[in-house]
């Protein structure tokens, strides 16, 4: 499977999350990273996209 197709079931999943595990996944990423938490900018990220976009 390619990178592509990983990243965008990535993006489908995180749209199709709840508010509230949104914020449950938020909290936890909060809490276990203090320092650069790049995993949560990239899930803001993802979050605020419209459509799919790997470049963006």
């Amino acid at each position: 499977m390619s990178k592509v197709k990983h990243g965008h079931h990535l993006f489908q999943l995180i749209k199709e999350l709840s508010k509230s595990e949104k914020r449950y996944i938020k909290l936890n990423l909060t809490q276990h990273q203090k320092e650069d938490n790049n995993m949560l900018t990239l899930f803001d990220a993802i979050e605020r996209q419209e459509v799919y976009n790997e470049k963006k």
